[in-house]
């Protein structure tokens, strides 16, 4: 059942006062805080036997099933900012980012643990609304919260632990793939690091995404509200359609690499063929001069990349069509000494400048 989150009073101010000042989380106090978190979250499966409230939630696991468990951290100012980040957007996007590994996976997302660093100064307004968001992916989804953590921090700190199930012959690994099978991806390619792009040549006012330009406000918010692709998932799982997939966080080039290096194995991809949508094709030569790299390294599109046997290809593509979700042959697995190579129409190679996103690297 929706919660009223329209209502702030609940912490607003002390009963009796009429300051119309924000409350600030010093005001409510850890224990404070964690008693409200328990009161918004319903509990929505009836496996978990124990949740927030004890020093670990306790699940009663389905029969035949193995457990999949992700994690992801989000820390202000290297993968958001608060002058242009909301937090309604930031709280779905926080839960988003987990389920597409679970998404890659094959498997379908059951619980969650949210942990949070906190900066004395944030106003309870923040968290409420930014909590707002995560309880709207929850009730999509079907996720309950059963426990996490919360701390002083000087950057706003935040980790979400998703945990999911699937069937012990329907897990897909990033290994697997082998000579000879299609590689394909979900959705389209660059959006979401191209939204990105804009907001910081426009010194990050989201407000532009409002100015009537329907391409900008759909980049912008493909940055902030990325689409997470369950759905496919489970359909090329249960179908056996995949033989390796992953989900694109840091990018094409970099977590194709990974699929290689798991299942040892080389690649080669048409940049013809790699699906961009309108909105990009159109704004993308404004904003960079090679304006294909952001479709090739640019990360935070979350969708699938996947590989499948050719004997499989023209099955997987129907079932898409027949469900109506977007799927497109990119390139095709070889011999690992090919290495991983972006082709041309005409045969010639293509080097992007970035090979995708490192944390640790610095950028050129």
């Amino acid at each position: 059942m929706r919660r009223n989150w329209g209502n702030w009073g609940e912490f607003d101010a002390p009963r009796g006062s009429k300051s119309k000042k924000p409350v600030e989380l010093k005001e409510i106090g850890e224990f404070g805080l964690i008693s409200w978190i328990r009161g918004k979250m319903d509990l929505r499966d009836s496996n978990i036997a124990s949740g927030i409230g004890d020093d670990a939630a306790v699940i009663t696991p389905p029969k035949r099933c193995v457990s999949l468990v992700t994690t992801d951290i989000l820390i202000e100012d290297t993968h958001f900012r608060l002058d242009y980040t909301d937090p309604l957007r930031l709280g779905k996007k926080a839960l988003s980012i987990n389920l597409s590994d679970i998404a890659a996976m094959g498997g379908t997302p059951q619980y969650f643990l949210l942990s949070m660093g906190l900066p004395l100064h944030l106003p309870f307004r923040w968290i409420e609304e930014f909590f707002h968001g995560v309880q709207q992916v929850a009730e999509e989804y079907n996720l309950s919260l059963i426990g996490g953590d919360t701390s002083l921090a000087r950057k706003l700190t935040i980790n979400v632990t998703l945990i999911g199930r699937g069937k012990a012959g329907e897990v897909i690994y990033r290994k697997g793939a082998q000579a000879g099978d299609q590689i394909m991806v979900t959705g389209t390619l660059g959006n979401a690091a191209l939204g990105l792009r804009i907001l910081k040549s426009h010194k990050g006012d989201s407000s532009i995404s409002r100015a009537g330009d329907s391409d900008l406000a759909e980049l912008i918010e493909k940055h902030f509200s990325p689409t997470s692709r369950i759905a496919e998932g489970r359909l090329i799982a249960k179908n056996h359609l995949a033989s390796a997939m992953i989900d694109i966080s840091d990018g094409l080039m970099a977590d194709l690499g990974h699929i290689l290096e798991e299942s040892h194995a080389g690649a080669k991809i048409w940049i013809s063929q790699l699906p961009l949508s309108e909105a990009y094709r159109r704004k993308a030569p404004q904003y960079i001069s090679r304006d294909i790299d952001l479709a090739i390294s640019g990360g935070e599109d979350y969708e699938l990349l996947l590989t499948t046997p050719r004997k499989k290809g023209e099955k997987l593509l129907g079932l898409f069509r027949q469900s109506g979700l977007k799927i497109t042959p990119i390139g095709e697995i070889v011999d690992p000494r090919y290495g991983l190579r972006l082709l041309l129409d005409d045969g010639r190679e293509y080097t992007p400048r970035r090979k995708g996103h490192d944390h640790f690297k610095k950028p050129r």
